[in-house]
């Protein structure tokens, strides 16, 4: 499809399960969107190549934010981080107050990092450029990408 509305309802947005079923075999429910894959590389390197590019990118999103944490911890003049998903900031020093000795690089990550979560239709919208991003941060920031595959 090459619309929003070729996928999504044009008044509630939903999306048109009915359509993605005509090429992606055993989706019958919104649920199901989330297994879809094109092909079978392992790009997020655990050794799955058959869940959707959403646990792809599910996983590699959690890789990212150990290597947030490691380099916060392991960078002079950086406080520990912590995420809370539902307090604004998001970020937030071990004493609980707004994160505030960002580094260019740590500020990065942290923004690949939220967009990778708050954007619940990713793994469709742009599964490879999620990929990438998540890729390229998690290696900026030091973390091992040797078993994964960059889209």
């Amino acid at each position: 499809f090459n619309t929003c509305t070729g996928c999504h309802d044009t008044h509630q947005l939903t999306v048109k399960v009915e359509a993605c079923s005509g090429c992606h075999g055993g989706v019958e429910s919104a649920e199901d969107l989330a297994s879809i894959r094109i092909d079978s590389t392992d790009f997020d390197g655990d050794s799955d190549a058959t869940e959707g590019i959403a646990g792809e990118i599910g996983t590699m999103t959690a890789l990212l934010y150990d290597s947030i944490q490691v380099y916060a911890e392991s960078t002079d003049g950086v406080d520990d981080i912590v995420y809370d998903s539902h307090a604004y900031p998001y970020f937030f020093n071990a004493a609980g107050d707004r994160y505030g000795t960002w580094t260019p690089r740590l500020l990065r990550a942290a923004y690949i990092y939220q967009y990778a979560l708050k954007d619940p239709g990713g793994f469709a919208h742009n599964g490879d450029y999620v990929m990438q991003m998540l890729y390229d941060a998690i290696e900026d920031l030091g973390g091992d990408v040797s078993t994964m595959t960059r889209p």
